[in-house]
């Protein structure tokens, strides 16, 4: 039987940090990375046009903000599930007024990446 596939979309202004999470997620087969964005103002139309699953996303980007982005995938009332990833814990009351799926810290552990992932499958079948 084959994996359903998991459309992600990765955002972060740290291509280093898009990287390490890319390896991070390599180790799960459901997972397939549709996108990768660098510059957050293209983000929203990137997201918006692709309607992946999930946006693993920064918070702390110039030009725009990762709950900015949240809110405007939340606005147009797409399906797509927000993991914010970020070195800042105190966003995080944040994170979950704009219906946040998860909130990891970096640097992100494997262990917490599986149990998100695993929680993400188990509520979309």
């Amino acid at each position: 039987m084959a994996i359903k596939k998991i459309k992600t979309v990765l955002v972060d202004d740290e291509l280093r940090a898009i990287n390490r999470l890319k390896i991070l997620l390599n180790h799960f087969p459901e997972i397939e990375i549709v996108n990768q964005i660098t510059n957050p103002i293209d983000s929203v139309s990137v997201i918006l046009n692709s309607q992946p699953d999930l946006v693993f996303l920064d918070v702390e980007m110039p030009g725009m903000t990762g709950l900015e982005i949240a809110e405007e995938i939340n606005r147009n009332i797409i399906q797509t599930k927000v993991i914010f990833v970020t070195s800042h814990n105190h966003y995080a009351i944040n994170a979950i007024k704009r219906n946040a799926f998860d909130y990891l810290l970096k640097p992100v552990s494997i262990d917490e990446l599986k149990q998100t992932i695993d929680r993400f499958s188990q509520n979309t079948i």
